[in-house]
C-alpha cells in the first residue's frame, strides 16, 4: 500500500499502523492541540510548520512592545540558530528584507530556526 495515508486515534493504534506498513500516519487532534498550546503560550505567533528534528517555519506578529526595542530588521535579539525568511507588510511581502528595514507594529515575520533558538527569541514578544 504505498503512498497511503491513514490517521491514528492513539499510539497503541500509531504502532498497529505502522506494522501494517502504513506510509503516513496523522494525528489531527493531537496536532491541533500542539498548535493551540503553543499559541496560547506565545501569544505574537501566528502560525508554525513543524520540520522535524526541532526544526520550525513560524510566523510572529510584530508586537508594539517588540517595536519599542527594535526598531529595524538588524535589532531583533535573534542568533545564527533563526534566519529571517520573509516580513510582511500589510499586502507586501519581502522576501529578502534587508538588515535596516524598518519594523512597524503589526508587520508579520516569517522565520526559521531551532526550537529552543524561537522560544528564546518569543521571550521578548
Amino acid at each position: 500500500m504505498p503512498g497511503n495515508w491513514v490517521k491514528a486515534t492513539s499510539d497503541a493504534h500509531h504502532k498497529l499502523l505502522s506494522r501494517l506498513g502504513v506510509d503516513h500516519i496523522v494525528h489531527p487532534e493531537y496536532d491541533l492541540g500542539v498548535r493551540v498550546a503553543e499559541s496560547l503560550a506565545y501569544h505574537a505567533m501566528v502560525d508554525f510548520i513543524h520540520l522535524g528534528d526541532h526544526q520550525f517555519v513560524v510566523e510572529l506578529e510584530v508586537s508594539e512592545r517588540l517595536c519599542d526595542d527594535c526598531q529595524q530588521l538588524d535589532q531583533l535579539p535573534i542568533d545564527e540558530d533563526i534566519s529571517v525568511i520573509a516580513l510582511r507588510k500589510g499586502a507586501t511581502l519581502d522576501r529578502k528584507p534587508s538588515g535596516s528595514t524598518q519594523l512597524s507594529a503589526g508587520d508579520h515575520l516569517v522565520l526559521i530556526g531551532e526550537l529552543s533558538a524561537l522560544r528564546k527569541l518569543g521571550a521578548h514578544l
